[in-house]
């Protein structure tokens, strides 16, 4: 029998980090479509929404330590990395402030269109 296969480079898969990581990327969409989804809600809605934000208040946060446990060992960070998501917000910033423009008052300001589209953190309509 022949192994066609070299299994000296193969890494070990760790996947019980890796669903803990799958489990925190639902925890994270699930604080996010929790955002303003509490305020309008009523009953046991409510309480089902609060739940959810119980249960994966701190998705976030695992989600970055799980991330930082894997690029432990990397030795180079590329700086093209950020400028491409820089670029990636703010295209889809001014896609979005164009469609809400379209939807809703239909004037266009300069300086709200550079506030806008200016990445920051939680920035939303």
């Amino acid at each position: 029998m022949y192994n066609l296969k070299d299994t000296t480079n193969k890494t070990q898969r760790d996947s019980n980090i890796e669903l803990l990581r799958i489990i925190s990327i639902i925890g994270v969409f699930v604080l996010h479509q929790n955002g303003g989804a509490i305020t309008q809600s009523s009953g046991i809605n409510t309480w089902g929404l609060y739940l959810g934000e119980c249960v994966f208040i701190g998705s976030v946060n695992l989600f970055m330590l799980i991330s930082g446990y894997f690029m432990a060992e990397r030795h180079s960070v590329s700086g093209w990395k950020v400028i491409n998501l820089l670029i990636m917000v703010s295209f889809f910033k001014i896609i979005r402030y164009f469609v809400s423009i379209y939807s809703v008052s239909g004037v266009f300001n300069a300086v709200d269109f550079i506030r806008y589209i200016v990445p920051s953190n939680h920035s939303y309509i």
